[in-house]
C-alpha cells in the first residue's frame, strides 16, 4: 500500500477523539476471553454429559448381557440334566437319595454354583429338594406358593423339544433366578410327562459382586424397589409382576474432570485451541482415510483390484439407462482366461491367484478412464464401453487378446502364459443389462466353442453370435 503524508494537525484532530486506553483493550480481551472461556467449559460439560449418558447406555447393556450370558449358561446345565436317562430312573423312577445327592442334588450346588436343586412330579409333587447354606430357609412349599407352578405351565406350552423357562421368582424376602424344564427322553427326544427339574440361584451381594468384577459392573445391587434417580434394570417375574430392579453406579467424567479442566482452559485457553484444531484435523483425516478404506472394501475385488461383481452391475446398470436416455453407444463384453482350470489344477490356487492379477492388470492397461472394469467370476471378467461402438469396442479387445496371448507370467522356475476369449453385445433394442449379459455370454461360448483365444460379437438381427 503506497505511503501517504498527513498534516499533523488534521491526525491529532482525528486520533485524539478516537483514542483506546490500555485498560480498556485489556478488560475487552478479558471479557472475550472470559466468556470464550465460559462457552467452551459449557460446551465441553455438554459433550461430557454426552460421553456420561453413553457410558450409562454401555454399562445398562454390560448389565443386560450379564444376566443373558448367566442365563444362557444356566439353562445349557439345565438341559444337560434333563437329557439324560439316568436322571429320570434315579430320581422318578427310584427315587435313589444317594444318587440324587451325588448327582443333582448337591453336587449341582457345589459343582454349578447354585443354591437349590428341585425335581417335581406333575407340577406339585416335590420329589427332591436340595438347598445351600445361603438357601436354608427355602421350603418345598414356598417354591409351590410362587411361580413354579406358572414356570411348569409355560414350559408344557412351549413348542421346542427342551421346553426350556427361565426367570426371577421371590421367595420369601429374596430374590432367585430360575431355570426349569421336563425331563426329556434321550432316544426319541420327546418330554417325560409329569416330570419336572428346577435349579435356582439367588441374587444375592456376594453373587452380585462376583458379576461386577467379571463385567466390569461398578456397584451392582439389587433393591426391592426402585429408587429414583439411579441406573436400573427392573426385574419382573413371569406374571409381569415388577420384583424390584437392579442398579449400578455409574463414573460421572463432567462432575470430577470438568472442574480441573476449568482451569486448564483459564490458564492455557489458546494452546487448548490449537491442540483441539490439530486433534480435530486428524480426526477428519482418520475418518476419510477409513471411508476411503470402506469404499474400496464394498467395491473393489480383494485379489485384482478390479470392480466386484455387485459394484460392476450397479454402475453397469447406471451407464446403460444413461445411454439409453441420451441415445450413445454402449457395448458390453465378457472376458474368460481358457483352460484356467488346468493352470489351477497344474500350479495351485496361489499361483492361479497370480495368474488372474497379472490378467487383471494386462487388461486394464489397455483400457481408458471411461472403461468399467470388473470381476464376475472366478476367472471371469467383464467390460462396459460407454460411448463406444461395437468395432472400437472389438479392437480394444483384440489388443487385449494379442496382449494376454503375448505376454508371460514369470514364476520360479517355469513360464505361464494363457490366452483368453471374448464375447461382445452392444446396446440396440435391449431392455435390460441382464438380457446384455446374457448375449455377451452367449458371444463368449461362441468365442470358446469355435476353438479359444478370439473375439466374438453378437449379432442382435440374426440372434447368434460370430467371430468379430
Amino acid at each position: 500500500m503506497p505511503k501517504t503524508e498527513h498534516d499533523s494537525s488534521t491526525f491529532q484532530q482525528v486520533t485524539k477523539p478516537g483514542f483506546i486506553s490500555i485498560d480498556y483493550v485489556i478488560k475487552a480481551m478479558v471479557c472475550l476471553l472470559t466468556a470464550s472461556a465460559i462457552v467452551l467449559v459449557a460446551t465441553i460439560h455438554y459433550f461430557f454429559e454426552i460421553l456420561d449418558n453413553r457410558a450409562a447406555k454401555e454399562v445398562g447393556e454390560r448389565v443386560s448381557l450379564a444376566f443373558n450370558i448367566e442365563k444362557k449358561y444356566k439353562k445349557s446345565q439345565l438341559i444337560e440334566y434333563s437329557y439324560w436317562d439316568e436322571t429320570y430312573n434315579n430320581v422318578f423312577s427310584e427315587k435313589d437319595e444317594q444318587w440324587i445327592e451325588w448327582n443333582s442334588g448337591q453336587y449341582v450346588l457345589d459343582n454349578f454354583d447354585y443354591d437349590f436343586s428341585l425335581a417335581l412330579r406333575h407340577g406339585y409333587e416335590v420329589i427332591s429338594l436340595t438347598t445351600s447354606e445361603q438357601a436354608q430357609n427355602l421350603k418345598a412349599q414356598m417354591l409351590l406358593d410362587s411361580d413354579l407352578v406358572t414356570m411348569v405351565s409355560l414350559s408344557r406350552a412351549r413348542e421346542d423339544v427342551t421346553k426350556v423357562v427361565s426367570s426371577f421368582m421371590l421367595l420369601g424376602n429374596d430374590l432367585y433366578f430360575v431355570v426349569g424344564a421336563p425331563l426329556i427322553n434321550e432316544e426319541l427326544e420327546t418330554p417325560r410327562l409329569g416330570t419336572y427339574l428346577a435349579f435356582g440361584k439367588k441374587i444375592s451381594p456376594a453373587y452380585l459382586e462376583s458379576l461386577s468384577n467379571e463385567y466390569q459392573i461398578k456397584g451392582l445391587t439389587y433393591n426391592t424397589s426402585i429408587i429414583a434417580g439411579q441406573h436400573h434394570l427392573k426385574i419382573r417375574s413371569l406374571k409381569g409382576e415388577i420384583l424390584g430392579g437392579l442398579s449400578w453406579k455409574i463414573k460421572n467424567s463432567s462432575q470430577e474432570l470438568l472442574p480441573a479442566v476449568g482451569l486448564i482452559i483459564t490458564s492455557f485457553f489458546l494452546s487448548i485451541i490449537v491442540a483441539s484444531w490439530s486433534l480435530l484435523t486428524r480426526e477428519q483425516r482418520d475418518k476419510e482415510a477409513y471411508l476411503n478404506k470402506l469404499y474400496m472394501e464394498a467395491t473393489r475385488d480383494a485379489l485384482t483390484d478390479a470392480f466386484n461383481r455387485k459394484y460392476f452391475l450397479d454402475i453397469a446398470s447406471l451407464e446403460l439407462r444413461n445411454s439409453r436416455i441420451q441415445n450413445r453407444f454402449y457395448t458390453l463384453a465378457i472376458l474368460d482366461i481358457d483352460h484356467f482350470k488346468q493352470v489351477n489344477d497344474k500350479y495351485g490356487h496361489i499361483i492361479g491367484d497370480q495368474a488372474l492379477v497379472f490378467f487383471s492388470n494386462l487388461c486394464q492397461s489397455e483400457l481408458r478412464k471411461t472403461d468399467i472394469f470388473g470381476r464376475v467370476g472366478g476367472e471371469e471378467f467383464a467390460i462396459a464401453f460407454t460411448n463406444t461402438s461395437e468395432d472400437e469396442a472389438q479392437q480394444i479387445l483384440e489388443r487385449i487378446r494379442t496382449k494376454v496371448m503375448t505376454s508371460s507370467l514369470q514364476l520360479e522356475n517355469d513360464t505361464l502364459q494363457f490366452t483368453v476369449s471374448s464375447g461382445v453385445a452392444t446396446l440396440t433394442k435391449q431392455t435390460s443389462l441382464r438380457e446384455l449379459l446374457r448375449q455377451a455370454d452367449n458371444a463368449l461360448y461362441e468365442a470358446k466353442d469355435s476353438g479359444r483365444n478370439k473375439v466374438c460379437c453378437y449379432q442382435f438381427d440374426l440372434a447368434n453370435a460370430v467371430e468379430c
